[in-house]
């Protein structure tokens, strides 16, 4: 799988395509984003700034509407009949997991379910209703 990220840029409070993440010798991380040009102003946000954003890889897997699946997504999963759970995406250890509470296991890894889990949203906005 070819490495794909998106990044939420808090001031506009919106996802953006990465298109270029170059690590400077310096230590410093540079992310180039997709943003439309009628969404620039004289205060866009400077990818140097990166309090002001969060990077969010892909973790290769799909919801069962098909769309792509990120690290901070938050997902309704429905792993065991009749136990909806809201969860959320996250990396750790070298894989992507999601928290399934009330259960023998505490986390899944996200592709072992495929089908049974739908994006509802992500870390940074409300849940969708």
């Amino acid at each position: 799988m070819k490495p794909k990220y998106r990044v939420w840029i808090k001031k506009d409070k919106k996802h953006y395509p990465v298109t270029e993440i170059s690590w400077l010798t310096n230590g410093e991380i540079h992310i180039d984003y997709d943003k439309p040009m009628s969404e620039f102003d004289s205060k866009t946000f400077h990818p140097e700034d990166h309090s002001e954003c969060t990077l969010e890889s892909l973790t290769g897997e799909h919801d069962r509407n098909g769309k792509e699946i990120f690290e901070g997504d938050r997902v309704e999963s429905m792993i065991y009949p009749d136990d909806l759970q809201k969860c959320t995406v996250y990396f750790e250890n070298g894989a992507f997991w999601i928290d399934h509470q009330d259960s023998e296991v505490d986390r899944f890894v996200i592709g072992e379910f495929p089908g049974a889990i739908e994006i509802i949203g992500h870390i940074h906005e409300e849940e969708k209703t």
